[in-house]
């Protein structure tokens, strides 16, 4: 058996279907050659389990990453500036009405300390297009069969406010819809202004995987720009996508590590691995030495990708 390096592109495909959860995620007129999850763990099962390719803890705090290339994704603005920031540095200023009483509002990085927050730090009330359009185009070259990511929003009220439309080479409309985000934040329907006691996520995902790789255009076009209640602003983080330049070989969970999770779902990948587990790809994502099986040999390659 021959272990290859940890670090290599990862390769994914997704799964053809016209539904998700038994609905059908589609207007008649979008190709039903497509997935939408916002569950990562389903998102990871239909894509291969894509490997993270970018967290943006590589950029220092405050870089501004507007028209950078980087692992096959470039970083597009519409209007606000795309500022790689420190979470914990975010913050809401006065000016909002109906803003919580005792909490600060902060973005929640899901991968380390940073993420991505357009306009930077400061968590404008708008209209300041500057400080709180947080519009993103992310472009594959080339094109990808799978994109999904972490969206962070300000206040977690269910209200994103925000269009996500996805293209293929040519322009084509793969998919629009509404990003979907938390609402933690929401007591009986109402939005809270005091302290919550919750154990549920500040941040949401999304995802999309296609049966083929032409996924070349990811828009997030948000459309808040008011004052009222503080929900004008979000942040995206976790950027998973294959195939890619970057991403950890063995993190099959697509959290950016490779440990006990990742042991787990291989174990529960056990035996012959044929195309139709994976769709139209060569090898199962967990068949590491590409025998056609995942099996003992593979736990070994996972295992000392985890060193």
């Amino acid at each position: 058996m021959r272990i290859v390096p940890c670090f290599i592109a990862c390769c994914c495909v997704g799964v053809m279907s016209n539904h998700v959860s038994g609905k059908n995620p589609f207007p008649p007129q979008y190709p039903l050659s497509s997935m939408v999850f916002t569950d990562p763990a389903a998102f990871n099962i239909a894509a291969g389990f894509p490997a993270v390719a970018v967290t943006f803890e590589e950029q220092p705090a405050g870089a501004d990453i507007t028209g950078l290339s980087t692992c096959g994704v470039k970083f597009d603005m519409i209007r606000a500036p795309l500022v790689v920031t420190s979470a914990e540095a975010t913050r809401t200023p006065l000016g909002f009405q109906g803003a919580p009483e005792d909490r600060e509002l902060k973005l929640e990085s899901t991968s380390g300390g940073q993420l991505l927050s357009p306009g930077g730090t400061e968590l404008a009330p708008g209209s300041q297009p500057i400080l709180e359009d947080d519009d993103v185009i992310l472009r594959f070259n080339p094109p990808v069969a799978c994109v999904g990511f972490d969206v962070c929003p300000q206040w977690c009220d269910g209200m994103s406010n925000t269009r996500i439309e996805v293209r293929d080479p040519h322009g084509v409309v793969l998919y629009e819809g509404e990003l979907p985000i938390s609402d933690a934040d929401l007591i009986e329907g109402f939005v809270s202004r005091v302290r919550l006691v919750s154990t549920a996520p500040r941040h949401s995902f999304w995802g999309i995987v296609s049966d083929q790789r032409n996924i070349a255009w990811v828009q997030l076009d948000e459309r808040d720009d008011n004052d009222s209640p503080a929900d004008s602003n979000l942040g995206i983080d976790t950027l998973r996508f294959a195939p890619s330049d970057c991403g950890r070989r063995g993190d099959l969970s697509g959290d950016g590590h490779v440990d006990s999770s990742d042991i787990v779902i291989l174990v529960a990948l056990l035996g012959e691995c044929s195309p139709g587990r994976v769709p139209a790809v060569e090898w199962c994502p967990a068949d590491f030495d590409r025998d056609g099986s995942i099996d003992g040999e593979d736990l070994i390659a996972l295992m000392a990708c985890a060193r």
